[in-house]
């Protein structure tokens, strides 16, 4: 009898994630829907935030010209990072 091939692993051939109701034009819809209405409310949401703490915008403009200067902080901040999660403990 021929012994059963262990399970295809890695990224190329892991199946799609699929979800309940994928196939339905009907959901799908509704979810499309449901996603802009979260992006449009989290525009609208950090509109009115910069309206009602007009010191917190100015904080985030004086952090936008500042990123010019300090741009190696932030590179070596996301090299750590990187670092961090690729030297990190394993799990298994």
């Amino acid at each position: 009898m021929k012994k059963p091939e262990p399970p295809v692993t890695g990224v190329a051939h892991r199946m799609p994630r699929t979800r309940p109701g994928d196939a339905d034009p009907r959901i799908r819809a509704v979810r499309a829907i449901k996603r802009k209405l979260t992006i449009a409310a989290s525009v609208v949401a950090i509109v009115i935030l910069c309206l009602f703490f007009p010191r917190a915008l100015a904080f985030v403009e004086l952090a936008a010209r500042e990123i010019r200067y300090l741009w190696w902080l932030i590179a070596i901040l996301a090299l750590g990072l990187w670092l961090a999660f690729f030297f990190g403990k394993k799990r298994e």
